[in-house]
């Protein structure tokens, strides 16, 4: 059976790891979905490409700092001492 780990920085950086992860997809699906819509509705602006990554950027922000928080405190609720 593994033990997860108990110290702190390896909590922190496996936290740190799983939430760049989770905001590299998020922000690659979130860029992709946005160039279509913006494609569509504006098909002559040229800024499509631009707005799309920037509302990739801020989705894949948000869930970093989401997934990180999340992932830190389930590991600190699992591995926490019971007296």
């Amino acid at each position: 059976m593994i033990i997860w780990p108990r110290s702190l920085l390896a909590q922190l950086a496996i936290s740190f790891v799983g939430a760049g992860i989770a905001s590299y997809f998020v922000a690659g699906h979130v860029s992709d979905a946005q160039f279509l819509v913006y494609a569509r509705q504006y098909p002559h602006d040229g800024q499509d490409g631009l707005g799309a990554m920037m509302d990739g950027l801020a989705a894949g922000g948000i869930t970093f700092v989401a997934a990180f928080f999340g992932f830190f405190v389930a590991q600190r609720i699992a591995t926490r001492r019971r007296s």
